[in-house]
């Protein structure tokens, strides 16, 4: 089987936290409880860096803590120093592929667990006694930092040691760039065109960078997207409105739709911001004409009897300045528009709704081209709604009491039934159910 090399997070969870010797148990909740009260305070804090595991000797010891007769613990390491030493470790790269540090060189090593393995924090009485991996033996003690690092020219960053040839000059400085990585390269281009830009900013001119090819030929000019000098016109806020009217969108669809302005357009400002807010706005601007109380309305129980019960009734506080505001919303002239008022229970409610519609002559430019007739379902109006409740002449009575329409003009819609409950006539299986005469069934 293939013996790979174990990386710095394999050789942290090999080393044991409290000895730094090698460790065979990994750090469980307990374990790291009692570390954070006996050994380390604030361990949790710096677990990203420290070893994970533990041996057994320490194991027991740690775990004697909490017990009557404690266990002396091994000698503390100057976990401070640590700490900072693991957090200075450079990063890998591919010039320095492999870790060098302390908790690698123990983790590696094939010393018994029980034998005390170099590292850089050991106590000077334990130094004489370390064991020594097998194979050949280091130069010297491992650190932090290796010994990989290339030299590099402060001018053309070209590798300096003993036997290469050192050709100083601009060719050596363009085989260096072209040796550089994709990602390494676009950020010398970044560099290079903001700072050609902000120098064109500056001056005065157009945001344009003039950049000059090493093979001749015309200079490449580079110009930020965003900034030709045509403006797109915002759409504005009415503009939306008026087409989430034309075509019965939702606001949720209407959104979308300045979404996909914006986004076909490129700029953000193509629709004037605050869209959701507006519409939002816009629905809600009826909501200080209407308010909610507890009234009570008759139902009939199975077995025939009447009782009251409490429901909770909607209905606007003022209907005339209501009106007035729907006239003004859509263009057109109080004097000639036609009230139609309907009463009628269905879908499980009672409800008062009004119409208004208005003729030619009452009507702005606007309003004639909309495509909803203003008798239709699209604009109707409700005045008052209540829940639950039968079509009776007591219900209708509570209900059409709560809204006041002594001071406005309009004619009632509704159906024979709800005629004769207004009418305080009984139903049609009477002796005389007819509104207009008096005469009988046949």
């Amino acid at each position: 089987m293939p013996n790979n090399k174990r990386s710095h997070e394999e050789n942290r969870r090999c080393v044991c936290i409290l000895c730094f010797r090698k460790g065979d148990r990994p750090l469980t909740a307990t374990l790291e409880a009692l570390i954070e009260c006996h050994v380390l305070p604030g361990f949790a804090d710096h677990r990203g860096f420290l070893p994970l595991s533990i041996c057994n000797s320490c194991r027991i010891k740690l775990m004697s803590q909490s017990s009557p007769a404690p266990t002396p613990l091994p000698p503390k390491m100057p976990y401070e120093q640590v700490i900072a030493d693991l957090r200075c470790l450079p990063p890998l790269t591919r010039e320095r592929p492999d870790c060098n540090c302390w908790v690698c060189h123990v983790g590696s090593s094939r010393a018994n667990k029980n034998v005390a393995v170099y590292h850089p924090f050991m106590p000077d009485e334990s130094a004489a006694g370390i064991a020594t991996p097998l194979g050949r033996p280091p130069n010297k003690a491992p650190g932090p930092m290796g010994d990989s690092v290339v030299k590099r020219c402060e001018t053309c960053s070209s590798p300096v040691a003993r036997g290469l040839r050192h050709q100083c000059g601009q060719a050596a400085k363009l085989r260096y760039l072209d040796a550089l990585s994709p990602y390494s390269r676009e950020h010398v281009a970044c560099g290079l065109l903001r700072e050609k830009l902000g120098v064109a900013t500056s001056s005065g001119s157009l945001a344009t960078a003039s950049l000059t090819s090493g093979t001749g030929g015309r200079p490449l000019q580079v110009q930020v997207a965003g900034t030709s000098t045509t403006e797109i016109a915002s759409v504005q806020h009415s503009t939306m409105r008026a087409v989430k009217t034309a075509l019965n969108l939702s606001t949720s669809q209407t959104l979308r739709a300045a979404q996909v302005i914006r986004e076909a357009s490129g700029s953000k400002k193509a629709v004037q911001s605050g869209l959701k807010e507006f519409l939002f706005a816009e629905g809600q601007s009826v909501a200080k004409f209407f308010t909610a109380e507890q009234r009570q309305f008759f139902r009939k129980q199975p077995n025939g009897q009447e009782c009251v019960i409490e429901r909770s009734v909607v209905f606007c506080r003022d209907v005339y300045a209501f009106l007035a505001h729907v006239s003004n919303s859509r263009g057109t002239a109080e004097m000639h528009q036609r009230v139609k008022l309907a009463i009628d229970g269905g879908g499980n409610s009672l409800k008062v709704c009004v119409s208004v519609t208005v003729d030619g002559r009452g009507c702005t430019s606007s309003a004639q081209f909309n495509r909803f007739m203003d008798s239709g379902v699209k604009k109707i109006l409700i005045l008052a709604l209540v829940e639950d409740v039968k079509e009776c002449y007591q219900n209708v009575s509570v209900l059409m009491s709560t809204i006041d329409i002594s001071s406005i003009y309009f004619t009632l819609a509704c159906d024979f039934k709800l005629a004769n409950i207004i009418s305080g006539i009984q139903s049609h299986s009477s002796s005389h159910p007819c509104l207009y005469c008096e005469g009988r069934p046949p």
